[in-house]
Formats: structure tokens, sequence, C-alpha cells
């Protein structure tokens, strides 16, 4: 199998992606902050917790389901 390498357009397609992508949450941030809420990354905690039900989850299993790198989850879980 051959690979081709990314087109000009999807590199740059990918790279507006990324930008807006970061814009977003950085936006999303201040506004949680703005109104004393906690950070985006608890909600994302949360949201995985919920969905794994009753049982919940170990520590490396929501390592491996949300966007926090394994340092910002174990010191949101201290």
């Amino acid at each position: 199998m051959t690979r081709t390498s990314p087109s000009p357009e999807a590199i740059a397609a990918w790279a507006r992606l990324v930008r807006v992508s970061r814009q977003l949450v950085k936006r999303t941030e201040d506004a949680l902050k703005a109104n004393a809420l906690p950070p985006l990354a608890w909600y994302d905690v949360l949201h995985e917790l919920a969905e794994a039900g009753e049982g919940g989850l170990r520590p490396f299993e929501l390592i491996d389901r949300v966007l926090l790198a394994q340092y910002g989850v174990s010191r949101l879980l201290a």
C-alpha cells in the first residue's frame, strides 16, 4: 500500500480547524470563568463518569476517555 502526502489544501484546512478549535475552547473557558463555573475539563470528566454508570471508572480508564492529559486527570482527582 502506498501512502500519499496530504494536499496543501488539506493541510491548510486542518490548520484552520485546529485554530478554530482552540479559539472555541478558550472562549468557552473564559465564559465559564466569567460566570464562576468550573473549568471545561471538569465537565468532560463528569460526562464520562455519568456515561460509565453506577460502576464508575478507574483512574486509568478515565484517562483514556477524557481530553485532559494524564497529569491533569491526576491533579483533578487528588
